[in-house]
């Protein structure tokens, strides 16, 4: 890919696909992004904390427009003794504050630790999408690579970020690193994605006549009608006659198979409830 350290003039937010590398020390993050960028921008060396700056690059491939917010890894509180690391952990942050997607890096041979799952909270608090790319798959014995629905396994500890799609690599020799690209813009796509009021409301209708919410207290719930006022996060709005009423369970049970009808994954989403009076539903209807 053609790099470059600013953007050209004619650049603007539009259309750039903002990128933060994320994961503890020692993970891989500069090795992965000198592979990604095709030279050796950053130091490398085995030894956590060696990424002395946060560097904005720039770079072109196939006529899209990347931005790599470099990161200089979070540590763990406890380990932090320099006012220069503690800054660096606000600085990763920030990073992850300006970002579209965040790489989150996973050590294949520990596998999702505590620290990790702390980093996906943080990554879906801030309504980010997300992959996940468990690195130094070269060391990992063949017996342990063998082990079925690996993706699976480091969901279950990632439970924050289970809408980000897995991916296999090894920064250091190469192997999987091509496909990154390529998940990064179907994720940018699904963030960006509006769906049709059309399509929402014929989905929602076909889900509920099937599966209806349960009644509050003795009341049915009816669900009038949805929209998606927001993208960058899709954010979906469902009228209902009882806000308070739909259960969590029936919230997840509506993400779940919003997912599974529409190109969502990598992406959060949020699904918010709206009251409507009678006569809005009225003036809405036309009638």
């Amino acid at each position: 890919p053609e790099r470059t350290d600013e953007p050209d003039e004619g650049d603007t937010e539009e259309g750039l696909i903002k990128i933060a590398v994320l994961g503890k020390p020692n993970v891989g993050k500069s090795t992965l992004v000198n592979k990604l960028l095709g030279e050796e921008r950053l130091i490398t060396s085995p030894v956590p904390g060696t990424t002395r700056d946060s560097i904005d690059t720039y770079i072109t491939r196939d006529d899209k427009n990347y931005l790599f917010i470099d990161t200089a890894g979070i540590r763990r509180k406890s380990k932090i003794t320099f006012s220069v690391e503690r800054h660096s952990v606000f600085r990763a942050i920030r990073s992850m504050e300006r970002a579209d997607i965040a790489l989150l890096m996973i050590d294949a041979q520990e596998g999702p630790t505590h620290q990790d799952a702390r980093l996906a909270e943080l990554i879906s608090d801030k309504g980010k999408s997300c992959i996940i790319l468990l690195n130094k798959w070269d060391l990992v014995p063949k017996e342990a690579a063998e082990t079925p629905d690996i993706e699976g396994i480091v969901k279950e500890g990632l439970l924050a970020v289970g809408y980000a799609p897995v991916v296999i690599i090894s920064a250091l020799t190469g192997r999987g690193v091509e496909k990154i690209f390529d998940r990064i813009d179907t994720v940018y796509e699904n963030f960006s994605r509006r769906i049709p009021t059309r399509r929402l409301n014929d989905f929602l209708k076909r889900v509920t006549d099937k599966t209806p919410p349960p009644a509050y207290k003795g009341k049915d719930i009816k669900f009038y009608y949805i929209s998606q006022p927001l993208t960058m996060q899709p954010t979906f709005v469902i009228f209902t006659n009882e806000i308070k009423g739909v259960p969590e369970n029936y919230k997840r049970f509506l993400e779940t198979r919003l997912r599974e009808e529409f190109p969502l994954e990598g992406t959060p989403v949020k699904i918010l409830f709206r009251s409507e009076r009678k006569k809005d539903r009225i003036k809405r209807s036309g009638t």
